[in-house]
C-alpha cells in the first residue's frame, strides 16, 4: 500500500485491486496481495459468514459512505436500501474465499518444489512397504513370541484377538508392526530429515474465487437461510453494467464501483481527505451520505472536489495538493472571537484547526527529532520497546523480544501488532482497535499521555539524541552558546525561533539542572552511562532534560 500511495496509483485502480485484484487478468504478485485488505477480520473457519459481513460492511463504510449493515436484519430504517439488496452485495464476497498466498520468486517455488517432490518419493516408498507388510500379516502374527506380544499396544492386542477384522483394524494392526520393523523406522526417519530441509516460504492471506450459493439470512440469522440471493447493487444507484458474465462478479462490482457515473465513491473518497486535513469531512460523519445525515454546508466544494479528483485521472496526490495549497487550508489555526457567535464549530472554514498528530506518528515525529528514524520502506514487522507485562494473560503465547539496530527506529507504521494486544502507545493516543473499520479517530486529553511522553525510554531516548544535535550548534560554553544550541533545539522541533520568554525559562531550567545534576550520579541515569568526553555527562544529561521538556509540547505533537 505505502509503495502504491508513493506511485500515485490510481484511486480507482488502488480501489480495484484492495478489493478484487485476485481477478484481473493475469493479476499480479501486488495486486493479489493488496486483497489482504479484505483478510483482517476476525476470522473463524466456523463462521466464515461472519468475515463476509464485515467484508460487505467495511465497503459501504469506506467507499460508499453508507451503513449497509442496518440491512443485515431487515430493510434499512432510513436509507433506500433493502434486505435482498444487501445480501446482493453480500454474494459478491460469498462467492471468495481466505487463504494463504506465497511470496516467493519461481526459483524459490521451484527450489521448494523439487525438495518436496524427494520427500513424496519416500512416502511413496514407504506406502509401497506397508503393503507388503499387510501381505506378509498372517505370517508376521503367526511368528509373534510372548515378549514381543507384550510390547505391541493394548488396540493391537484387541485386534489380535478378533477372527473377523475390519478395514480399520488391519489398518490398526500394520501403526503397531510398521512400530516394530527396523527398515519402517528407518523410511519415518530419513522422511523427517528431508522434510526439515523443505523451505518454508513466507506467505500473506489474500482473496481468490470460490463459487457459492448465496442465500438470505431471515432476519439476519444465518442458521435460518432464505432465498438464494444473485450478486446485485442497490436500485437507487446506477445500474451494474459490462458485467463478463451472467452472473456478476467481485470484479464487476468493483469496476461499478469505481465508475464515474456512481455518484458516492469519489465525493466519499475526496471527503476522507478533506477530514485529515481539517479534522472534519464536508460531510459528517464520513461513514454516511444516508438521507438522516445533515447535508454539508458546502455542499458545490464537495461536489467540484469530486469532479477534480476524477478529471485528474483520480490522482490521490493532485488532490492532496490542490488542497494544501488552497487559502483555506494555509489559513491561522487561531480563534477569533468575532467568529465564536457565529460559527463555533468552524463550519463555514473561516479558520484552520488544530489537530493532534495520530497515534502512530507521535513516535516518529520524536525520533526524526532525535535524527534516529530508520527511513527504509518495506519489510516485515519491527518490534520497537514496549514494557513489560503487555502480552501477559494472552490466550495464546506471544513474546516480544525488542528489534536491534536501525529496526527499532522504524516508523510506527511498521510496528507490530496483536489486535488484542496492541503496543500500548496505540490505544493511549486514540488509534482504533482493528476489530471493524474505523473511518475517523477521537482525539483525547489525559495525564497519562503526558507523562508518557516525559517518561517512556523511547522519548528518553529521542532526548538524549536531540540533546546532542543541539550541543552541535555551538562550541561556545556561555549563555551565547547556550542560546544558539536551544534555537537549534526549536528549529528542529517546531520550526520557529524560542520567544524570549521560552528561551529564558527553558535556559533556567538548563542551569538548575546543571547544578543539580553536578554530582554525575543521576546524570549518568539520565544518558544511561557516560556522555560523549567532549560534551560531558552532565552538560549531555542537562540538555537531555531541557529536550525532553521540547519534545512533550502540546506545539510539538500538534498541527497548528
Amino acid at each position: 500500500m505505502v509503495a502504491a500511495l508513493n506511485r500515485d496509483l490510481p484511486f480507482d485502480r488502488f480501489v480495484i485491486e484492495q478489493l478484487a485484484g485476485d481477478l484481473l487478468p493475469c493479476a499480479s504478485t501486488e495486486a493479489t496481495i493488496a486483497t489482504g485488505f479484505h483478510c483482517n477480520a476476525m476470522l473463524d473457519p466456523n463462521l466464515r459468514w461472519e468475515a463476509v459481513l464485515d467484508q460487505v460492511n467495511t465497503t459501504g463504510t469506506v467507499f460508499l459512505g453508507l451503513t449497509v449493515g442496518c440491512a443485515q436484519c431487515h430493510s434499512h430504517k432510513y436509507d433506500p436500501l433493502t434486505q435482498r439488496e444487501y445480501y446482493g452485495l453480500y454474494a459478491f464476497f460469498d462467492s471468495a474465499t481466505i487463504g494463504d498466498f506465497e511470496l516467493a520468486t519461481p526459483a524459490e517455488k521451484a527450489t521448494r518444489d523439487a525438495a518436496q517432490a524427494g520427500v513424496d518419493v519416500l512416502k511413496k516408498r514407504r506406502t509401497d512397504y506397508e503393503a507388503t507388510l499387510k501381505e506378509s500379516l498372517a505370517a508376521w502374527e503367526q511368528g509373534l513370541s510372548a515378549e514381543e506380544r507384550a510390547k505391541l499396544p493394548a488396540p493391537a492386542l484387541a485386534v489380535l484377538s478378533t477372527t473377523n477384522r475390519s478395514p480399520d483394524q488391519v489398518s490398526q494392526l500394520v501403526a503397531a508392526r510398521a512400530s516394530t520393523d527396523a527398515e519402517h523406522q528407518a523410511m519415518s526417519r530419513a522422511i523427517d530429515e528431508l522434510a526439515q530441509q523443505v523451505p518454508k516460504l513466507p506467505a500473506t492471506l489474500a482473496m481468490r474465487a470460490e463459487s457459492r450459493t448465496t442465500r438470505l439470512f431471515v432476519r439476519g440469522n444465518p442458521e435460518r437461510p432464505g432465498d438464494e440471493v444473485a450478486p446485485g447493487v442497490p436500485a437507487f444507484l446506477p445500474p451494474l453494467s459490462n458485467a463478463n458474465s451472467t452472473r456478476p462478479t467481485r470484479l464487476d462490482f468493483v469496476r461499478w464501483l469505481v465508475a464515474p457515473e456512481n455518484p458516492l465513491v469519489a465525493r466519499v473518497a475526496v471527503n476522507h481527505i478533506w477530514q485529515r486535513y481539517f479534522g472534519l469531512g464536508l460531510v459528517e460523519p464520513v461513514n454516511d451520505f444516508g438521507v438522516q445525515t445533515p447535508a454539508p454546508v458546502q455542499q458545490e466544494l464537495l461536489d467540484w472536489l469530486a469532479t477534480e479528483f476524477i478529471a485528474s485521472r483520480w490522482s490521490v496526490k493532485a488532490m492532496h495538493r490542490l488542497i494544501v495549497c488552497s487559502a483555506t487550508y494555509r489559513q491561522s489555526a487561531n480563534a477569533r472571537p468575532q467568529l465564536q457567535a457565529i460559527d463555533p464549530a468552524n463550519r463555514l472554514l473561516a479558520r484552520q484547526r488544530r489537530l493532534r498528530v495520530e497515534a502512530e506518528i507521535i513516535r516518529d515525529l520524536s525520533l526524526s527529532a532525535g535524527g534516529l528514524l530508520a527511513p527504509r520502506l518495506g519489510g516485515p514487522g519491527v518490534y520497537p520497546y514496549q514494557p513489560e507485562g503487555v502480552l501477559d494473560g494472552r490466550a495464546g503465547k506471544a513474546t516480544w523480544t525488542t528489534s536491534a539496530g536501525d529496526d527499532r527506529f522504524r516508523r510506527g507504521l511498521y510496528t507490530w501488532t496483536w489486535r488484542l494486544t496492541p503496543h500500548p502507545m496505540l490505544p493511549l493516543f486514540d488509534a482504533p482497535d482493528a476489530t471493524m473499520a474505523c473511518t475517523r479517530r477521537d482525539r483525547s486529553n489525559t495525564p497519562v499521555q503526558a507523562l508518557t511522553l516525559l517518561n517512556d525510554p523511547t522519548f528518553v531516548e529521542c532526548a538524549r539524541a536531540l540533546a546532542l544535535r543541539a550541543i552541535e550548534a555551538s562550541t561556545v560554553e556561555t549563555e551565547t552558546g547556550d542560546r544558539a544550541r536551544l534555537a537549534r533545539a526549536f528549529a528542529i522541533c517546531l520550526s520557529r525561533q524560542p520567544a524570549d520568554a521560552e528561551a529564558d525559562e527553558l535556559l533556567r531550567l538548563l542551569a538548575e539542572q546543571r547544578a543539580e545534576l553536578a554530582s554525575g550520579e543521576d546524570a549518568r541515569k539520565i544518558v544511561g552511562g557516560e556522555g560523549p568526553a567532549d560534551i560531558g555527562t552532565v552538560n549531555h544529561a542537562a540538555w537531555t532534560v531541557v529536550c525532553r521538556a521540547i519534545l512533550s509540547l502540546d506545539e510539538f505533537v500538534t498541527r497548528e
